[in-house]
């Protein structure tokens, strides 16, 4: 088959709804299929106004570094996701609330239409607009359990749930998790729904009672003025780094979110032998079992993750109990099951 994927921008940085889908399209290839990945310059209210704008975009990023892409997936950037700029096809799919309102527009020459919910995206806009599109005569594909009861509440119809999953040659424990120092890592980001702010003063009231912990921060941004000196923050860091670096040397790892739609950087760190302590945010749940394989704390509540962080912290056995879970449950996550019953869902689709 022919299949598109749509992007509503180009994917510079890294991010965890573009890797889900650049890691489909290399499977999808994999499997003999064909594959075009197209990235609009912008997919907002305001894209007629590009002009010379997208010619600067387009001469910017052409590569994408964090990414490695299987030889044979195309990629494609253009203006924007109107029906023109797209490749006919046997099956596009959206990725995102505004890729799917072009979708939805599109004629049967794009082929079946398949919408990958990656998250309830409320920032995007209002719920009801955002159901509005679940709606959309499309089949849908939700990748966490909390996304499908969400789809199943508002009777979306033509639903299937397909978990994101971990490549296990990458994500994996590459340092002994018994013999780990007391190093915290997390995740930072200054959109209010990754809830960091919550994450950084819980670290700085366990730092006043465990005074000789190591703290690691990363995110996409420059380092923020207001984070304490003694936090050590990394830029933008590759992902090789981030596994063995951050994720392997890490004893705990903190997820702060408000909400998501799956959460890869506490599993990717489950995998990499971290205990996880991470707010009761969504899509987590899928692999994030409080007292099994994590510590799940109420979203917002600073006091519950400090003593989440110092609970493990504090009881080095009961956080390689965590982590030996942890490790079993990841492992039953994987690329290649999902994109084989993905290409199933495509096949037996409606047009």
């Amino acid at each position: 088959m022919v299949i598109n994927f749509l992007l509503p921008h180009y994917g510079y940085q890294p991010s965890g709804g573009f890797r889900v889908a650049y890691t489909y399209a290399n499977e999808f290839v994999r499997q003999g299929h064909t594959v075009n990945i197209v990235h609009a310059a912008y997919c907002t209210k305001g894209y007629h106004n590009l002009g010379a704008l997208w010619g600067t975009w387009h001469e910017r990023n052409t590569k994408t570094e964090w990414f490695p892409f299987a030889k044979g997936v195309n990629r494609i950037y253009t203006g924007s996701l109107r029906e023109k700029n797209i490749p006919d096809a046997d099956a596009t799919i959206a990725t995102a609330y505004e890729t799917s309102k072009y979708l939805n527009k599109y004629s049967s020459r794009k082929g079946k239409k398949l919408y990958l919910i990656q998250g309830f995206e409320i920032w995007a806009d209002s719920a009801e607009k955002v159901l509005r599109t679940w709606k959309y005569h499309m089949t849908k594909i939700v990748i966490s359990k909390y996304l499908l009861s969400i789809g199943r509440e508002a009777g979306v119809s033509d639903l299937f749930y397909i978990p994101n999953a971990l490549d296990q040659k990458v994500y994996r424990v590459t340092a002994d998790y018994e013999k780990r120092d007391a190093c915290i890592a997390m995740m930072y980001s200054s959109v209010e729904c990754k809830g960091s702010s919550y994450g950084i003063k819980a670290l700085e009231e366990v730092k006043k009672e465990v005074s000789n912990i190591r703290t690691v921060l990363f995110g996409k941004e420059k380092r923020p003025s207001s984070l304490p000196a003694w936090m050590e923050y990394y830029e933008n860091p590759q992902q090789d780094f981030i596994v063995k670096e951050i994720y392997n040397r890490a004893s705990v790892f903190v997820c702060t979110s408000l909400y998501e739609g799956w959460g890869l950087p506490p599993m990717e760190a489950m995998a990499c032998g971290a205990a996880v302590v991470t707010t009761d945010c969504g899509g987590v749940r899928d692999f994030a079992i409080a007292d099994e394989t994590a510590v799940v704390c109420p979203v917002k509540d600073t006091q519950a993750i400090k003593n989440g962080i110092l609970r493990l912290l504090q009881d080095d056995a009961g956080r390689i109990c965590l982590v030996t879970n942890a490790l079993k449950k990841v492992r039953e996550f994987d690329w290649g099951i999902n994109s084989s019953k993905f290409l199933e869902i495509i096949e037996g689709a409606n047009e």
